[in-house]
C-alpha cells in the first residue's frame, strides 16, 4: 500500500514538474506583433486637437500571451484629465489586417483597420477620418488625424518619445 501511494505521488509530483516547464504556445500572429514590440513601455507624448493641446502618457503592455498590445492612456490639458482610454491592438491572421479597438471612460469607443501599421482607416465612430502613423526610430512616434468639429477639418497630432 505504501508502496502504491508512493508511486502515485511521484506520479503527480512529476506531472506537475512537467507541466509547469512547458512554455506556452506563441500566438499565430505572433510574427506580425513583433513589429509593435518597440511600443511596449511608457510614453511621454505632447497633443494637439485643433486649438487644444496638452499631455499624454501611454502605457503598452503585452496581454493574451502577446497576442495583443494592451494601451492605456490618460491625457490632460490644462492640469485636467481630459481623456482616459484603454485599447488593445493586434493582428487578425483570419483578415489579415490590424486591428485597433477599446472604450474609453467617457463611454465612447474606437474601431480602426490598418493593412500596413501607417496608415489607420477608423471604422466606428463613422465620420472619423483616416490616421496616419510614423515612426523616426524605436524611441519615437506620431499619430496624425483629421477631423470634423462644428463643421470644420482640424487635425489631432500626438508625438510621443519612449520613457528611458
Amino acid at each position: 500500500m505504501n508502496k502504491t501511494l508512493a508511486t502515485i505521488a511521484l506520479a503527480a509530483v512529476s506531472a506537475l514538474a512537467l507541466s509547469s516547464t512547458r512554455a506556452v504556445a506563441a500566438p499565430p500572429n505572433a510574427p506580425q506583433m513583433a513589429k509593435i514590440a518597440f511600443m511596449i513601455g511608457t510614453w511621454d507624448c505632447k497633443w494637439t486637437a485643433g486649438p487644444s493641446t496638452g499631455t499624454l502618457v501611454a502605457t503598452f503592455t503585452p496581454v493574451m500571451n502577446g497576442a495583443w498590445l494592451q494601451e492605456t492612456e490618460a491625457a490632460e490639458s490644462g492640469g485636467k484629465t481630459v481623456v482616459q482610454t484603454m485599447h488593445y491592438t493586434g493582428y487578425d491572421p483570419s483578415s489579415n489586417h490590424w486591428i485597433h479597438a477599446g472604450p474609453n471612460a467617457d463611454g465612447t469607443y474606437e474601431v480602426a483597420q490598418s493593412d500596413d501599421l501607417a496608415t489607420w482607416k477608423t471604422l466606428f465612430p463613422a465620420g472619423a477620418g483616416v490616421g496616419k502613423l510614423v515612426r523616426p526610430s524605436d524611441t519615437e512616434y506620431i499619430i496624425s488625424e483629421d477631423f470634423q468639429q462644428n463643421g470644420k477639418t482640424l487635425t489631432y497630432s500626438n508625438d510621443c518619445k519612449k520613457r528611458s
